[in-house]
């Protein structure tokens, strides 16, 4: 049997003398900083107000988020998910559905058995 050896402390900041603490975030410079991105191109979510006019809490996630702000998770056994995975890419690659990822292609199936429950 192996011997159970005592656990040991890593301690990286104790050499290091006077920290200097992190600065505030100045919310002026943050929002000229948008209003900048947005004159070169990079824009805010459509239907949404530009982050520059939200001078409030301007948190970086909030500038970089998809038009999906919820994700689900599932507890599925492999071959589930590959079956699910495998219907979703023929769906995906039909020119002719408006699906485009997998999360539409859950909705679609989902609304298609509440048709069929009615």
């Amino acid at each position: 049997m192996s011997e159970k050896r005592a656990g040991i402390k890593l301690d990286f900041v104790s050499d290091i003398p006077n920290l200097p603490s992190r600065p505030k975030v100045d919310p002026l410079t943050t929002a000229s900083s948008v209003v900048a991105a947005q004159e070169v191109g990079f824009i805010s979510e459509a239907g949404k107000k530009p982050a520059a006019n939200q001078l409030g809490k301007i948190d970086g996630r909030r500038l970089r988020r998809r038009a999906m702000k919820v994700q689900l998770n599932l507890k599925i056994t492999p071959e589930e998910k590959e079956d699910i995975l495998a219907e979703a890419q023929l769906f995906l690659q039909n020119q002719s559905t408006n699906i485009r990822t997998v999360g539409e292609f859950v909705v679609h199936i989902v609304d298609l058995y509440k048709k069929q429950k009615n």
